[in-house]
């Protein structure tokens, strides 16, 4: 089977939420919140990816755009609690402020 049979392909497992689409997500949407520009760029790719689970016919609409919100708020916890353990754990701060 190659890429250009892709068209031809039937979904023939049910995965649900897209887990690629939730872990795009998460990741670009907490990249997002710590810097605008580049987590710009990552939430564009994030929407690739999630428009190519589509595209191949891997997930039905409602897979990925479950997959879609649980990974935005996967990455938004994750912004929080890393926040949170910054303002507990000093040496985070020197992790995370490095230019």
């Amino acid at each position: 089977r190659g890429l250009g049979d892709v068209y031809k392909r039937q979904i023939h497992d049910y995965s649900f939420p897209s887990g690629h689409s939730s872990a795009s997500f998460a990741a670009a949407v907490s990249i997002f919140m710590w810097r605008k520009k580049e987590g710009s760029a990552a939430l564009v790719l994030a929407a690739l990816i999630a428009f190519s689970r589509l595209y191949f016919t891997v997930h039905y609409p409602t897979d990925v755009l479950v997959g879609t919100i649980t990974g935005a708020l996967y990455g938004v916890a994750a912004y929080f609690i890393v926040k949170a353990l910054m303002n507990k754990v000093p040496k985070l701060n020197a992790i995370f402020n490095k230019q």
